[in-house]
């Protein structure tokens, strides 16, 4: 009877052991739920993090300059390819800093879809207010 009990505690101890074991192993490889489309922290932390963030801006703030004013100022372009290409650069830009930086894209807008409706709202006003100033004057050219 004693040794039913001993034995029963030793099983009852590994079985905790090996569960408390696969727990870890399953938690360490799955991305906890308030970092799901958000970018992992590295080894060297949370600093290397925001460099890496600024080194991005940096590089798409600059390259976006270079070429809009390549593009406008020095090639010339007609508008509309002007835009073509601008438009296309920065698509590119935003994929390839997504896919690198393993953002899910889906959960983030899943997550954040209510602050950008209000943004929406909110920025609504002043560049309906902006365009419908702009057609004023050609309606009067229109009349001419």
């Amino acid at each position: 009877m004693q040794w039913e009990r001993v034995r029963t505690r030793r099983l009852d101890s590994a079985i905790s052991r090996r569960r408390a074991r696969q727990h870890t192993d399953r938690t360490a490889t799955a991305k906890p739920a308030h970092l799901v489309g958000v970018l992992q922290v590295d080894d060297r932390g949370v600093r290397s993090r925001w460099a890496q963030q600024l080194r991005w801006f940096v590089f798409g703030a600059v390259a976006a300059f270079l070429v809009s004013f390549v593009g406008s100022s020095v090639l010339h372009l007609q508008h509309d390819v002007y835009l073509a290409l601008y438009f296309a650069f920065v698509g590119l830009l935003m994929w390839t800093y997504v896919s690198r930086n393993q953002i899910d894209v889906r959960e983030v807008l899943r997550r954040n879809w209510r602050w950008g409706i209000l943004a929406g709202l909110v920025l609504l006003v002043p560049v309906m207010g902006n365009v419908l100033s702009n057609l004023a004057p050609a309606r009067l050219l229109l009349r001419l």
